[in-house]
């Protein structure tokens, strides 16, 4: 049986950030149960530090110069050879995502 995948993209706060880090303020158990029983990439660098074309290169696994995403911009026309969610698919699992705003407008990858 494969392992289920969950891949969880915060945006807008440090790595630090999480009571799992030892956050002398911030509570978060939930992100820290998830962390402490799964996998947790603590040495995750981005490419863009900005979200839509950091998104898109973890989708893609490429450069943002490579898939022409370079700020928050709509509409940036891309047709990627293969993406992440593509790529489970292919292999037989079930991928799906959740916007983190119900009236975000769709990106386009």
């Amino acid at each position: 049986m494969k392992p289920n995948i969950l891949l969880i993209v915060t945006e807008q706060h440090r790595g630090d950030c999480l009571g799992v880090e030892n956050h002398p303020v911030l509570q978060t158990p939930n992100m820290d149960e998830i962390a402490v029983n799964g996998v947790r990439f603590g040495r995750f660098y981005s490419d863009c530090p900005i979200c839509m074309p950091a998104r898109r290169t973890i989708l893609s696994g490429q450069f943002p110069a490579t898939h022409g995403l370079l700020s928050n911009a709509y509409g940036v026309e891309w047709e990627p050879e293969a993406t992440l969610p593509q790529v489970l698919r292919d292999s037989g699992r079930y991928s799906g995502n959740k916007r983190k705003k119900p009236t975000q407008r769709k990106v386009v990858c």
